[in-house]
């Protein structure tokens, strides 16, 4: 294991790499929008999505928008694949644009989808 991570991570020590992976393992639960363990608080208005790269041009309006630090929960008519980066849009002219990427998408009642967006500062 020692040589893989060191090959993968050059000059990184297999102490420094579990640690890494501990603080990994405790940022994943306040991204898991259906946990009732992070802040969160109901975003008025819609926001709209517009996909980025590969996937330019995908747009999704949001409605029902629930927010949180590092997230947003919306839903939509049509689904928006996991893993797409976005720019997100909100029709309150206060609110900040922001970018971010799509981290679930399931079909709840009424055949709508619900969509969580993961905020990322590295998307540009």
């Amino acid at each position: 294991m020692h040589e893989q991570a060191t090959t993968i991570f050059p000059g990184v020590s297999e102490s420094r790499l579990a640690r890494a992976r501990e603080l990994r393992r405790g940022l994943r639960e306040p991204f898991r929008v259906d946990r009732r363990t992070a802040p969160r608080w109901k975003v008025d208005g819609q926001a709209t999505l517009l996909g980025l790269g590969e996937r330019m041009g995908v747009m999704a309006e949001l409605d029902a928008l629930e927010g949180g630090p590092w997230w947003l929960k919306g839903e939509a008519a049509s689904p928006v694949d996991i893993g797409t980066r976005v720019s997100v849009g909100f029709s309150d002219p206060a609110a900040r644009p922001a970018n971010g990427e799509v981290t679930r998408c399931e079909l709840c009642q009424g055949g709508r989808y619900q969509i969580a967006i993961r905020f990322r500062d590295d998307i540009v």
